[in-house]
């Protein structure tokens, strides 16, 4: 049976790529992931099985056949970073190529290819971590503009039951009592007439 490196080498990459952290309100989109990471390394799988039994010729045949089935897996499915998987999978067929050619060996393109299956999951994890930290602070946003409208809700309220409550009664008028050397003919109101002298 042929040895065939970039079947070894990709087949784990893709998963890796997609998803580098995932969090409990993200499951479902987790699952549909990892679906389409089983149906890239179903369509892989075939593409090495080819490969094995002579119809696929050379590592290139196989690199083109993979890609193909992998690039049109994360298409179909939205499946995340897809600029990454493209990049991993123009190298895997130039690795191809070298191969082929007998430019390098199976372990030089292994080795190459970790180290940039290495570079492409950190550049996965940084954006997973750009997006994560957006949504906080988005929650955060959201949670303090929540807390101004609650405010803003409570004051007119406040300004609401105010209005509907009954106006105080008027403060009774004050009795007035005339100087003690005048003489007041009836109750002292305002207007009464009083003679003093």
């Amino acid at each position: 049976m042929k040895n065939c490196l970039l079947f070894r080498i990709i087949i784990g990459t893709v998963l890796a790529l997609a998803v580098s952290g995932c969090t409990s309100p993200q499951q479902q989109r987790w699952n549909e992931i990892k679906a389409a990471a089983d149906q890239i390394n179903a369509a892989r799988a075939d593409c090495y099985q080819r490969y094995e039994n002579g119809e696929l010729k050379t590592h290139v045949a196989l690199a083109k056949c993979s890609n193909e089935a992998t690039m049109k897996i994360v298409y179909q499915s939205n499946y995340p970073n897809p600029d990454l998987i493209s990049r991993r999978s123009a190298e895997a067929l130039r690795m191809a190529e070298k191969l082929d050619k007998h430019q390098i060996t199976e372990g030089e393109a292994q080795t190459h290819m970790a180290e940039l299956d290495i570079e492409l999951g950190n550049i996965a994890r940084q954006r997973d971590a750009t997006q994560i930290q957006l949504q906080n602070q988005s929650t955060v946003a959201n949670a303090a503009q929540q807390q101004v409208d609650q405010q803003k809700w409570q004051n007119l309220t406040q300004q609401g039951l105010q209005m509907m409550q009954r106006p105080p009664a008027p403060a009774p008028a004050p009795i007035l009592q005339p100087p003690s050397h005048c003489y007041v003919n009836g109750p002292v109101v305002p207007g009464a007439s009083v003679s003093c002298q």
